[in-house]
């Protein structure tokens, strides 16, 4: 009896099977990690950043006409329009037409790229989801120099964001999350003087960036196919390292920085788009008492 328990403990097809079962556990352990990390935050700034866009220019086009866009649409669009134009370069889109700004209402657009490419090139198509999503990309980047212009010390604050360090044994990330929060926020009322020409400078490009942040609905449609393309590959790349026993995990240390930076900046744009959205909520619910009255 002990020597056929032996004999199925060294059993190579069960061996074989416990192997195969353990790299396909860490494939799907690998796989939810980064839905959690990097797909999901990019559908939830999208859809934040897009929610807001439609209520902050309902309420102001609804009480001062469709010419009320402009005032914020001419930084807001030509970020968002040059951001296509960056990625169009990096996947070798042939650019054929360019208007970073150029309102048209009866269209109902304030500008436009438009470019074509090779559509059996695999390259060129996967370009599409990152040439749809660019403006997050480019409005982010926008107001890390804007902040960094006016605002450095913020920058500094944010250097201490949970997801650049690890909380020591006795802290939990929770915790060390409202530490964060608690400190940026007394950096923030530290710097800020609300009667300053500076902060009302920052809070009006802030509101312009992140009202054109948002893709648009034919910058998603553009995307849909390369997107489907990129997440075909994202999944086979990551079931090829798990069936070699290897993980997609060992890429993080080379790419948290990067990822993290960007997930910061996104954060910090929706925290000062709700700021300053509800700011506009006030100013026209102040302006829609003052003309009932």
């Amino acid at each position: 009896m002990h020597f056929e328990n032996l004999a199925h403990d060294t059993d190579p097809t069960a061996l074989l099977a416990d192997a195969w079962v353990t790299r396909l556990e860490a494939f799907g352990l690998g796989l939810w990690q980064q839905i959690v990390w990097i797909l999901l935050p990019l559908i939830a700034f999208a859809l934040v950043f897009h929610w807001i866009e439609v209520v902050v220019q309902r309420r102001l086009v609804q009480r001062f006409g469709w010419r009320a866009a402009l005032w914020t649409g001419w930084i807001g669009t030509p970020i968002h329009e040059a951001s296509h134009v960056v990625m169009c370069w990096v996947f070798g889109h042939e650019i054929e037409a360019v208007a970073l700004f150029e309102p048209d209402e009866k269209e109902g657009r304030l500008g436009y790229v438009r470019h074509s490419y090779h559509r059996h090139s695999w390259w060129q198509e996967t370009g599409n989801w990152f040439i749809g999503i660019a403006p997050l990309l480019g409005g982010s980047l926008v107001l890390l120099l804007v902040t960094w212009g006016l605002y450095p010390q913020w920058l500094s604050a944010l250097s201490d964001a949970p997801i650049f360090t690890t909380p020591p044994p006795e802290t939990t990330w929770a915790d060390q999350a409202l530490a964060f929060a608690q400190r940026l926020w007394s950096t923030a009322t530290d710097s800020v003087d609300l009667l300053s020409l500076r902060f009302w400078l920052y809070l009006y490009l802030v509101l312009c960036v992140t009202l054109h942040m948002a893709p648009s609905a034919s910058d998603y449609r553009g995307g849909v196919k390369g997107g489907l393309l990129l997440l075909a590959a994202w999944l086979a790349l990551s079931l090829a390292h798990a069936l070699f026993g290897l993980s997609l995990s060992a890429w993080f240390p080379l790419l948290q920085p990067l990822w993290s930076v960007l997930l910061t900046l996104m954060g910090l744009a929706t925290a000062l788009a709700l700021v300053t959205a509800t700011l506009v909520y006030l100013a026209t619910w102040g302006w829609d008492q003052w003309a009932r009255a």
